[in-house]
């Protein structure tokens, strides 16, 4: 019983490593498609089960769609790590169970956390995507606070406020440098109060 091939595809694929790790491969989703009813229900009611789910779950309870699925996603929302917390939030995005305001909402407080590594790039996306105020705001409070993340920052602000051609237009590059790890206090200050200026936002509401 449960032996087929797909089943060890799957099962191997839920072994984590470093390969893994490093590479962002989640599961064997096409072996997941696979399996029997019987199989998929017994991954599944695993998977609901966790009390640690990470985004690879996130994603194959996204795949299967159904309303024990979607509930366990909506559970991420809250108590999980940046990466699961996010990958939650990007697949109820992705199904429209979320109105601008409540991604608004869920998108601010993450990018006060993520960072290289941790959901940095998800969360970038999802900005990209979903502008609204709270998430400005957020992406300029963390620009000034968050070093680690501040080029990152500038660069999606630069965009959404029409300066710059995408995401990160390397033609800006030694401006939000200044909003680096190396670069002492009082220079970022100086080019986040020119941020602000380029951007339209009063310095003092951030």
């Amino acid at each position: 019983m449960n032996n087929s091939d797909a089943w060890k595809r799957f099962h191997d694929s839920m072994v984590m490593d470093f390969e893994k790790w490093h590479d962002g491969t989640g599961y064997d989703l096409e072996a997941f498609d696979e399996l029997t009813p019987e199989e998929k229900e017994s991954v599944l009611s695993g998977i609901r089960s966790k009390s640690d789910r990470d985004w690879r779950d996130v994603e194959l309870l996204e795949r299967e769609g159904s309303v024990d699925s979607i509930r366990a996603i909506q559970q991420n929302l809250a108590g999980s790590s940046i990466d699961t917390h996010s990958a939650a939030l990007e697949a109820l995005i992705d199904r429209g169970e979320l109105s601008d305001e409540l991604i608004d909402e869920k998108l601010a407080p993450l990018l006060g956390h993520t960072a290289p590594f941790d959901a940095l790039d998800r969360c970038l996306r999802l900005a990209e995507e979903h502008p609204g105020p709270k998430v400005k705001v957020a992406l300029l409070r963390n620009t000034r606070r968050r070093p680690e993340v501040g080029v990152h920052f500038a660069a999606l602000l630069f965009y959404q406020a029409g300066l710059a051609k995408e995401a990160f237009d390397w033609d800006h590059r030694p401006f939000f440098l200044k909003f680096g790890t190396d670069v002492p206090r009082q220079e970022q200050e100086a080019a986040f109060s020119e941020l602000c200026r380029l951007v339209g936002v009063d310095e003092a509401d951030v």
